[in-house]
């Protein structure tokens, strides 16, 4: 029996050994995976950016003569405006808050070294003299004034604390958001002493801080994360808090009654795997049972494990199999309730972060930018688009690097700079081993601004910085294949080079813009009772934008798959999946040329239960006549995020007459949640077959094909 799980992300969930698949798209506009550049073999020493494969409109450009080849090289220039300090202008309101509040209490004295809040997360640390024998310090409790009330919703607690000598990192996951315009709120903060071996008992003192007037930023400065609950085939378990001491762990998970049981339900088959993935299991060595004072579930237990972290800067996984009477082991639930920790260590923060990233490149060697040169191989434009490879020469050979940072910006000749919805991508490699040289790839689209002739020359601004900066921006590409992976540790994944300022490289470009040609369609395909209409297509020579109209099988939300069922368009040579999806008029979501979906110049008449939609591919017109065609082999409704447990009860008998078992997960953490299918497919089908039967039982996917040939003069 093959058994894999089908997750759905809605956050920065925590990477795991998932088999993942998308199982909704948004009813306005969904951008989906575009052609994201690979290897692609070549055997051109002279022209090596070939080894970055290109996306089959720019690669069908290429072959049809229309890129200019441009080899134009240049050398940085510092404006005197890039030698400020990008880190002079953080807003004070992300640094952490350096406080040093002392208060006394039966000769123990706690301090409160440093707080730092967002609207969905507190974090703080807090240094504290020796406590009576017996006694430790309990979770910090906050409150708030003037800050929204979201409907009266009562929010399980969702913290996580790391103990390490007498100092204490504790991060609380909650939803404080000021109402004043001046984003301004009273903190307080309540920090209970209390008996080891009676936690739950009343504390035995109680230290009070307030902060006046606090600044709370929008959006979240920390990156932790910590899995709140986990719904396993509707059954659900939260994780409210995990307490990391240098020698042991506590974690609390709280759950409700099952309707049959005669005593209190206990967690059984628990394992801590610490860090996460790593194989390194712990069983508890006491579970205590306890009751929930929030009155969301009824009841909880704690979890004391013998594994202990003094530092931080890991991950910790739980995993519970069985959720059983205390009395009677038989009478269990089983399943799979999977969570995930990260443990706070010294640098939790965003600002904490790029103060170290600074510290670090200090300490690099510096790079002479006069011997740091970008040559300019080749570029296309059209209406729609700028594509252009380069070489960079003259940087130190790193080949564990993630990204080259910095900016690219594009100007015409009046000054204006081209408008950026989406931003453009870059795609980098190393020319050679230890030569220090890059080739690279950079594409963007233009879906407002149309460039014209009147817009040339085009100047073309990469502007190499490796600085630490508040604000994110563009970076100038990524690499295809770091050979090394980057440290575990909430800001991982990411090994930037150069990391100082280089300077800004200028080309101006003299550039044929390909004209977006615009032919009206009156194509029909009608299959299993439901008729598709091709209206029309907007294409240069590396894109096309295809609008249909179509009969939805019910007023929901039908779309179109992804996947080896994902619609195909061809030309006599090439072939490219669709990379974007807009709804330009669905009567059922109101969606009718909003601000999202602009005209197009042939005309659109929807008939009655009609959607219509523009399609983006990467693959265009090169040649006069041009005969193409398009393949929809399914439509597929949108589910939701979480399905209905009766229509799940309605089709477990059906799947388990093919051999398919399912469960529906769903989990959510501090940083947003996903969820999806557990399935065990039979030997000879594999996930994605399986998770096809789950969707045809729903009645989630209504199959086609319906397919248009026509010819573009």
């Amino acid at each position: 029996m093959l058994k894999k799980t089908i997750e759905k992300l809605f956050g920065n969930l925590p990477a795991r050994k998932l088999f993942s698949l998308t199982l909704g798209l948004t009813a306005l506009l969904a951008t989906v995976a575009g052609a994201t550049p690979g290897y692609a073999e070549s055997a051109d020493e002279e022209n090596d950016w070939l080894q970055l494969s290109l996306n089959p409109g720019v690669q069908a450009a290429i072959d049809a003569g229309l890129v200019t080849e441009l080899n134009q090289t240049t050398r940085p220039v510092i404006d005197e405006a890039n030698l400020i300090d990008p880190l002079e202008t953080w807003p004070e309101a992300y640094k952490i808050k350096e406080l040093d509040l002392a208060q006394t209490i039966d000769d123990v004295t706690v301090t409160l070294d440093w707080i730092y809040k967002d609207t969905g997360s507190t974090t703080l640390m807090l240094t504290h003299s020796e406590l009576p024998a017996g006694t430790r310090l309990g979770m910090p409790k906050f409150s708030y004034t003037d800050v929204y009330d979201y409907g009266g919703m009562v929010f399980p607690d969702n913290e996580i604390m790391r103990v390490s000598g007498n100092r204490i990192i504790a991060v609380a996951f909650e939803v404080a958001n000021p109402r004043n315009p001046d984003r301004t709120t009273d903190i307080s903060i309540d920090l209970p002493l209390i008996k080891e071996n009676e936690p739950y008992v009343d504390p035995l003192s109680v230290f009070h801080f307030e902060l006046n007037d606090y600044i709370v930023p929008e959006g979240q400065g920390i990156q932790l994360q910590q899995t709140g609950s986990v719904s396993y085939d509707n059954y659900e378990v939260q994780m409210r808090s995990v307490r990391v001491m240098p020698e042991t762990s506590e974690i609390v998970v709280c759950y409700n009654a099952l309707d049959d049981a005669t005593s209190p339900l206990i967690p059984r088959n628990v394992i801590l795997e610490a860090p996460a993935l790593s194989g390194n299991e712990f069983e508890p060595t006491q579970i205590a049972l306890l009751t929930d004072d929030s009155g969301l579930m009824d009841q909880c237990a704690q979890l004391t494990f013998p594994y202990g972290n003094s530092e931080g800067d890991a991950s910790i996984g739980l995993t519970i199999r069985s959720i059983g009477e205390e009395e009677d082991p038989a009478q269990a639930l089983t399943g799979e309730w999977s969570f995930y920790t990260n443990i706070p260590g010294e640098i939790v923060l965003r600002s904490q972060y790029l103060e170290q990233q600074q510290t670090a490149a200090s300490e690099q060697p510096e790079i002479d930018p006069d011997l740091v040169s970008i040559e300019l191989d080749w570029a296309y434009l059209d209406e729609t688009r700028l594509d252009f490879g380069f070489h960079l020469h003259g940087l130190s050979y790193m080949p564990e690097a993630n990204v080259l940072d910095g900016e690219v910006m594009i100007i015409t000749a009046s000054g204006d700079i081209l408008d950026r919805r989406w931003g453009g991508y870059g795609t980098l490699d190393w020319s050679d081993d230890e030569s220090g040289t890059i080739v690279g790839y950079w594409h963007i689209d233009y879906p407002d601004r149309h460039p014209s002739a009147e817009d040339l020359p085009l100047t073309v601004q990469i502007t190499i910085d490796g600085r630490p900066r508040f604000e994110d921006s563009m970076s100038i590409g990524r690499f295809v294949q770091p050979q090394i992976a980057a440290a575990p540790g909430p800001y991982a994944g990411e090994i930037i080079i150069p990391q100082q300022l280089i300077g800004t490289f200028a080309f101006d470009l003299e550039l044929p813009v390909y004209p977006m040609e615009t032919r009206e369609l009156a194509e029909t395909s009608k299959v299993n009772n439901i008729r598709m209409r091709m209206i029309g297509i907007e294409s240069t020579p590396a894109g096309s934008d295809i609008t249909l109209c179509y009969q939805k099988p019910s007023s929901a939300d039908w779309t179109f798959p992804y996947g080896e069922k994902t619609v195909d368009l061809k030309s006599e040579t090439d072939s490219a999946a669709f990379s974007a999806y807009e709804v330009v008029y669905d009567q059922d979501f109101g969606a009718a040329y909003n601000d999202t979906a602009e005209k197009p110049e042939f005309p659109l008449v929807p008939e009655e239960g009609e959607r219509c939609v523009r399609l983006h591919f990467d693959l265009g017109k090169t040649a006069s006549p041009q005969k193409m065609s398009l393949t929809i082999p399914q439509l597929r409704q949108s589910p939701p995020d979480m399905i209905p447990q009766e229509e799940l009860d309605a089709i477990r008998k059906p799947l388990k007459e093919l051999g398919i078992e399912f469960v529906q997960i769903l989990s959510t953490t501090g940083g947003g949640g996903g969820g999806g299918f557990e399935i065990t497919a039979p030997e000879g089908m594999n996930d994605i077959e399986a998770y096809e039967e789950v969707q045809r039982l729903l009645g989630y996917t209504y199959d086609g094909p319906w397919v248009f040939e026509f010819e573009l003069p």
